[in-house]
């Protein structure tokens, strides 16, 4: 007889491979100074970032994606990609959950102190439709890591700040089911919800 049920919530994770939501597309449309920033000059990158397996906060997850777009020498602190290249415009996007009220977060364009060159950038954005690889991913985009942040949309592109249009919600285990074989045979195993 099963009388209780002790689940450890620490090894559930909320951010992991096995659910596919350990990865997110940043896009990024800019122009290499001097140039002036043109659509005619311009360049689209994306950067995936890989996500650590883990229970995270929404401050910490954010954290994680923040120090992803703008790596920092742990002993300098100054930023690993310096210049305005493909991997340095991404120094001038961050995301942000600045509003605790609403749970909402915000992907924006920034300009660091030691990284100037954020004029140079013309559209910043997500895409939840591409996998890891860069390739077109037919997964639902309640499954990805876009929904978990408030993002419904499978793609947002063309704008310099956007505002998650739900709160953030790391809960990706709603529900669990505990099936128990009692070894009668009398009874019918099918039931209906």
């Amino acid at each position: 007889r099963l009388s209780a049920y002790e689940f450890p919530t620490y090894s559930i994770y909320n951010i992991s491979k096995t659910y596919g939501n350990n990865y997110i597309n940043i896009l990024c449309t800019y122009t290499s100074p001097p140039n002036t920033p043109t659509i005619d000059n311009a360049q689209t990158k994306v950067k995936t970032i890989i996500i650590p397996d883990g229970n995270y906060t929404a401050q910490q997850l954010i954290d994680q994606i923040n120090q992803e777009l703008q790596p920092r020498d742990p002993i300098t602190n100054e930023l690993i990609y310096p210049n305005p290249d493909e991997n340095g415009m991404f120094n001038c996007i961050q995301l942000t959950y600045p509003d605790q009220i609403t749970n909402k977060i915000t992907l924006e364009t920034i300009e660091p102190p030691d990284f100037p060159y954020s004029s140079q950038i013309l559209a910043i954005g997500f895409d939840f439709s591409l996998n890891q690889k860069g390739e077109r991913d037919n997964k639902d985009i309640k499954t990805k890591i876009g929904w978990n942040l408030g993002f419904m949309k499978a793609k947002y592109y063309d704008q310099t700040t956007y505002n998650a249009d739900s709160q953030i919600n790391l809960a990706t285990i709603r529900y669990m089911y505990l099936m128990v074989n009692d070894y009668n045979n009398s009874v019918n195993n099918n039931f209906f919800i």
